[in-house]
């Protein structure tokens, strides 16, 4: 007997006395069971027990229980939605699905779950079901309210309560989307900047390979991002007398992300890919990526600013020493113009003495000479004071033509005149810019006479006269190009010296491109010289027109 004696002897007498039936479930301590009773009476005065072994099924029961509580506290500290379904049909779904679509617990429960999903992504959806696909994959999801938003749902059969299901992860992907908007607008506009920037920006990783060259450093640089990318920067384009103390400092940069240009602005050179040095601003900074050290390099192409500054200190040159020969030519003016003078008078009276007048000739002519150059500096200094008039510019470069002609022929220089009879007329002092123009004529044709001293096809001179915009305004810009014998680089950052000169003692002064450089600037003009020794030479000049 599976209980005490006293129980089951009332029990029974109740139930046979009043054909009650009796239904309980007990635990039999000796037994270590669980036990089902039905008592009845089959007859008056009778009575009958059916006892039923429980101890397996709520075994089962309690473990069942145990598995969906597991199940239900892993799913709601989900941070995704999840659902299980049979045929379509929610079986069972965690909290963050309700968060997430809005419908509540209960409703959920015997929903069909592609009503959590927009029209345009069913046919996706239930072709992946179909065919058991338990990768995740990207669809539109549908809330409560019927607005539409990103969705990631990944899903896989498995035994649920005792049958095959589909368990189904959804994954809200509106913040995600948003975050990789914001990047995407970040990357855009930074990239928009580095692509437009006028400056090199380059980025190197921590073996000094290039993985960044935007289209300035092509630029600046003459290679193209796929001459450069995965290559050593510092191979291409430093100059060998950087390379040891490159080496050096780049092995303590790679694992400190220190060096004595990071943080700073430093002067430098590099080499463009033709060979030739290009001055550099170099500001560096250093980025701690994925467990290394990157370097990140804003280059600036400061040739521009070189060539100016050179300029001004040139112009500042000329300045000081335009001052100089001032006041050197009025101190030499006046005892030279005594000595011609009486040179003359002793040359008048010793006039029949031919070895006396030869000397005293030569005396005339060396004075005369010193006095020309007396008269240029005093030129350099204080380049006319004449009154400025409207002037044709074919009046000037017909006078000019017509001092030079002679010239020309007698030497077989082919000389070409580019001009266009439609220009304004400038405001200038006439005679200065005529002087400017012979000067420049006659140097073309030395240059040309020493290359060529006889008639050679390439003995050419041209001169070109044209109306170009500059700075918002018109200008008139004269051009003298000969194929003579050029300029070295070295002597070119000099031509504008006074008393410099490439030619030979008692050929020339050095004052002619000083004097031509004064005039011109000081008719707020400008004046430059390009040329390649032992190939041309070019010299261009403009004047204002006036609005």
């Amino acid at each position: 007997c599976p209980t005490t004696e006293s129980f089951w002897i009332k029990t029974c007498g109740e139930v046979a006395s009043t054909g009650r039936k009796f239904h309980f479930e007990y635990f039999s301590e000796a037994h270590d069971k669980h036990f089902e009773a039905k008592a009845y009476s089959p007859f008056p005065g009778q009575f009958a027990a059916i006892f039923s072994d429980l101890t397996s099924w709520l075994q089962v029961e309690r473990e069942l229980s145990d598995s969906e509580e597991r199940f239900k506290a892993l799913s709601n500290a989900s941070f995704d939605g999840v659902i299980i379904h049979d045929q379509g049909l929610i079986l069972e779904c965690n909290q963050e699905l309700t968060n997430i679509t809005g419908f509540s617990y209960s409703e959920h429960i015997g929903m069909n779950g592609l009503e959590l999903i927009a029209p345009e992504s069913l046919e996706t959806v239930l072709a992946n079901i179909k065919g058991g696909y338990d990768r995740g994959y990207e669809v539109v999801g549908l809330r409560k309210e019927g607005s539409r938003y990103p969705l990631a749902i990944r899903g896989k059969n498995i035994q649920f309560q005792g049958r095959e299901v589909r368990i189904i992860e959804f994954r809200d992907l509106t913040e995600s989307k948003d975050l990789e908007s914001q990047l995407r607008v970040s990357e855009e506009r930074l990239l928009s900047i580095t692509e437009t920037a006028h400056d090199a920006i380059v980025m190197l990783d921590n073996c000094g390979r290039v993985i960044y060259w935007n289209p300035a450093a092509e630029q600046i640089f003459g290679y193209s991002a796929a001459d450069v990318i995965g290559e050593n920067l510092h191979t291409l384009i430093a100059p060998e007398r950087y390379h040891g103390e490159y080496v050096k400092a780049f092995s303590g940069f790679q694992s400190t992300g220190q060096g004595a240009a990071v943080g700073k602005t430093l002067a430098l050179y590099a080499r463009h890919k033709d060979g030739h040095e290009i001055p550099i601003e170099l500001s560096m900074s250093a980025n701690f990526v994925k467990g290394s050290w990157q370097a990140v390099g804003i280059i600036r192409d400061i040739s521009e600013r070189r060539r100016l500054e050179g300029k001004t200190q040139q112009m500042a040159k000329l300045a000081s020493l335009g001052e100089m020969a001032s006041g050197v030519a009025h101190e030499i003016n006046n005892p030279l113009t005594g000595i011609i003078n009486c040179a003359q008078l002793l040359n008048n009276r010793l006039a029949e003495d031919q070895w006396n007048s030869e000397v005293i000739g030569r005396i005339i002519r060396e004075g005369d000479r010193i006095s020309r150059i007396v008269k240029s500096l005093l030129t350099i200094a204080h380049p006319g004071t004449g009154k400025r008039e409207l002037v044709e510019v074919g009046e000037l470069v017909e006078i000019v033509m017509n001092l030079t002609a002679q010239k020309l022929a007698r030497q077989g220089i082919d000389f070409q005149l580019n001009f266009d009879d439609s220009l304004p007329p400038i405001r200038v002092e006439a005679q200065q810019i005529e002087q400017v123009l012979l000067n420049l004529l006659n140097n073309a044709c030395y240059a040309l006479h020493e290359k060529f001293p006889v008639n050679h096809p390439n003995k050419k001179l041209e001169l070109n006269v044209a109306k170009r915009v500059r700075d918002g305004r018109g200008w008139i810009l004269f051009e003298i190009r000969d194929w003579g014998t050029g300029i070295s680089k070295e002597h070119l950052k000099r031509t504008f010296e006074p008393f410099f000169t490439t030619k030979p003692a008692g050929v020339g002064t050095g004052l002619g491109l000083g004097l031509c450089h004064s005039i011109v600037k000081r008719h707020s003009g400008r004046i430059e010289i390009e040329s390649e020794f032992g190939q041309y030479t070019l010299v261009r000049f403009d004047l204002p027109i006036e609005p």
